[in-house]
């Protein structure tokens, strides 16, 4: 995945509603303190749709970061790994596999493993693309016909 590295104003990065698989964001609280004390310390993935920077990859930090500004923190630039746009699948694929941070829940990945296939994936293809064997990916699509106190 080479791409360039470049600085950019935050409030530049694009969020698509509903991209991102993650409903939880965990502690944003603690980690926008730790982005105004260290600054952002990985890239965030991005793609050049047309000019406009949509974020892949990072939604807690961006979100962290937003947060500080709201506080009133000084977060002038931001460093984002800009790449080429590609389908959503192959996009929600890339996120998958770059994702250093906080984990996925079960559901989400379910959630996330189910627009895979609407996208025309195979189960075979989403357990390859994202180095899951069949039975996980299987397994975690039989969540999503399990009740709310089950996930």
């Amino acid at each position: 995945m080479s791409s360039e590295v470049k600085l950019v104003h935050p409030v530049s990065i694009s969020v698509r509603a509903g991209f991102n698989p993650r409903v939880d964001y965990g502690d944003i609280a603690s980690l926008s303190q730790s982005i105004v004390q260290h600054g952002v310390l990985s890239a965030l993935l991005v793609q050049d749709v047309r000019g406009d920077l949509v974020l892949i990859d990072g939604h807690r930090w961006l979100a962290a970061v937003m947060s500080a500004l709201e506080s009133g923190a000084d977060i002038p630039l931001v460093p984002v790994r800009v790449l080429p746009a590609k389908r959503e699948g192959q996009s929600l694929i890339l996120a998958f596999s770059t994702n250093t941070g906080l984990q996925l829940k079960p559901i989400e990945e379910a959630e996330l493993f189910q627009r895979l296939q609407a996208d025309g994936y195979s189960v075979a293809s989403i357990a390859h693309e994202t180095a899951r064997s069949e039975s996980y990916v299987k397994q975690r699509l039989l969540l999503l016909q399990a009740g709310a106190e089950v996930t």
